[in-house]
């Protein structure tokens, strides 16, 4: 290849170079991110505030039964379910953020309700028809059953001798987490923190490790939309039909609300669209039931942007109030911190949003590992085996597309799909950058290889060269006579000529013309002798067969006369001929 086809080629390789760059900038821009929705919603769990109620009923009875006793003892054991409200993970450990009213429950209305169907279960006429919650009467005043009840409800104050019961109570708070089976993954027991829960924010803590989490920040300019995402009930499977109304019990819930402008913490109330109108009706009818508690996520600048907690609803707006107090996430953090608790997220978030990333360009095939991997991380979690049966299924019959960029991982993505773009621009950069590299030195190597066979030895270099000494190691190594085994050439023999044509039956030379390896020969008039610059073997009458070349080969000095072995006069080292200094302890060496 000459230089000026090589130059030509520079153009061209740019040329590709950029087109696989402008080919990649519309892919990046159109790269979908997870929205604010699906980073935060793996967090969001149901939390329910039992009472656990033990019920010693304690007969006495006026007359004895058929074996002579008076008393009887009858036990009942319930956990009634007091209160529900939402909350989120906020540490990979098993942290929960909700409601502080959550966590002030009144006992004795647990205790009504155990009493209750205690009784039911022990007398005919004491069966329910009323609310289980509310004491009620079941008799005349008279009656030793109707006595024995009244007795039993709070404080427990015996009317007469007819009996009464022994009460155990306790409050207890099971977490529902998002996840497949409530039996196997679901219904962690938690343990309140009453010391650092307020009457706003409550804190809770399951025992359980690895659990998605998302990041408390604090409100971001009013202008930015949030959502209020919780349960009113149990999570149940993951359903694929869009449930834009909020009408599923056992999904999550998710309505949109709008910030005052200038009032961070007031909602809007006025001047709302139809949507906004709808979104805030909803959100009245929905706290109370089960959502209070939950995060109030910042929706972000856009679809690709947010995610991060703002606040919660602790409560139902109270009566004369047109919106609902939100409490911030100033707040909150402040609970954590006095608790000591961290707010972080976890492997199975990271885990979760790289497969996400795939998954939402339809790249199923790249999702899976990470979908599986979320799942070992956070066995059961709910949204990560929904996409990952969807991604088997799709990749079964063929359909997706291949993983095009690396999915950005982080918590806080930057607007219109920026993040993919800078990353992707940035990796084909480096990618046109590397193959512009290797072209150039490839053409530098091809450059060098043609340079060593441009023009061949003329026939008159043959006499010139036949005086010249090769330097360096690696030109010593070649220039080795070419002569019989044992036998050096006499004195006026014919030597093997460097030229083509040279001695007759002798191999064609494969060592190629190396100029930069020859040194300029020394001028005829110089005396001969050895040079410092020459690098001169000593004799060697067998030399070996390695060190033999074919006859044929560029033309070499002629072997030195054998001379008298010398030694150093310091050291005793043996010296090799033309050596001015000792090579072993470099001591002058006398001529």
């Amino acid at each position: 290849m000459s230089a000026n086809q090589r130059h030509h080629l520079l153009p061209v390789a740019l040329a590709a170079s950029l087109g696989l760059m402008t080919l990649g900038v519309p892919a990046a821009q159109a790269h979908t991110h997870p929205t604010p929705i699906e980073r935060a919603a793996p967090a969001v769990v149901f939390i329910e505030a039992r009472a656990h109620v033990e019920v010693t009923l304690i007969e006495h009875d006026l007359f004895p039964d058929k074996h002579g006793i008076h008393v009887h003892v009858f036990s009942y054991t319930a956990d009634p379910l007091l209160d529900t409200a939402s909350g989120f993970f906020v540490n990979p450990t098993g942290n929960v953020v909700t409601t502080g009213a959550l966590l002030r429950q009144n006992l004795d209305k647990g205790e009504v309700w155990a009493v209750n169907q205690a009784f039911a279960a022990r007398y005919r006429q004491a069966r329910l028809r009323v609310d289980p919650f509310v004491r009620k009467h079941i008799g005349p005043r008279t009656d030793r059953i109707e006595q024995r009840l009244q007795a039993c409800y709070p404080p427990h104050l015996s009317l007469q001798d007819a009996g009464g019961c022994v009460v155990r109570r306790s409050a207890t708070y099971v977490v529902h987490p998002d996840v497949t089976d409530q039996r196997v993954y679901g219904n962690l027991l938690a343990e309140a923190d009453m010391q650092h829960s307020t009457t706003d924010v409550g804190l809770l803590r399951v025992r359980s490790n690895g659990v998605p989490s998302v990041i408390i920040a604090p409100p971001l300019p009013t202008d930015r939309p949030m959502d209020a995402l919780g349960f009113v009930g149990i999570p149940g499977p993951v359903s694929s039909v869009p449930d834009p109304n909020n009408t599923n019990p056992h999904g999550l819930h998710d309505i949109a609300q709008h910030f005052i402008k200038g009032h961070v913490p007031l909602l809007q109330y006025t001047g709302l669209t139809a949507d906004e109108a709808a979104g805030s009706a909803m959100l009245k009818q929905q706290l109370g039931k089960g959502i209070e508690g939950g995060p109030v996520v910042d929706g972000g600048k856009d679809a690709n942007s947010g995610g991060q907690v703002i606040g919660i609803f602790p409560a139902p707006a109270p009566p004369g109030q047109p919106v609902p107090k939100l409490v911030g996430a100033t707040a909150i953090l402040d609970v954590l911190k006095s608790a000591g608790v961290p707010n972080q997220t976890s492997l199975t978030d990271t885990q979760f949003e790289e497969a996400m990333h795939h998954f939402k360009n339809k790249e199923y095939a790249a999702s899976i590992p990470f979908l599986e991997a979320t799942l070992k991380q956070f066995r059961g979690h709910a949204l990560a085996a929904a996409d990952l049966a969807t991604a088997k299924a799709q990749v079964a019959k063929g359909l997706g597309s291949p993983a095009m960029t690396a999915a950005p991982v982080s918590t806080q993505t930057t607007s219109k799909g920026s993040s993919g773009k800078g990353l992707l621009i940035g990796g084909l950069v480096v990618v046109v950058l590397a193959a512009l590299a290797a072209l150039g030195l490839a053409l530098r190597r091809r450059g060098r290889h043609d340079a060593g066979r441009v023009a061949p030895t003329p026939a008159g270099a043959a006499t010139a060269a036949s005086g010249r000494q090769a330097t360096g190691p690696a030109a010593g190594d070649r220039a080795a006579p070419s002569h019989a085994h044992g036998s050096a050439p006499a004195a006026g023999a014919p030597r093997a000529s460097s030229s083509p044509g040279g001695a007759h039956g002798a191999a064609p030379s494969r060592v190629r013309e190396r100029p930069d390896l020859v040194r300029k020969a020394p001028s005829s008039a110089s005396a001969p002798g050895p040079q410092p610059s020459t690098v001169q073997r000593t004799a060697n009458n067998t030399p070996s067969a390695g060190h033999q070349l074919a006859s044929g080969a560029r033309s070499a000095a002629p072997a030195p006369a054998p001379t008298a072995t010398r030694f150093c006069t310091s050291c005793g080292g043996r010296l090799a001929a033309g050596h001015r200094f000792c090579g072993r302890c470099g001591a002058p060496v006398g001529d």
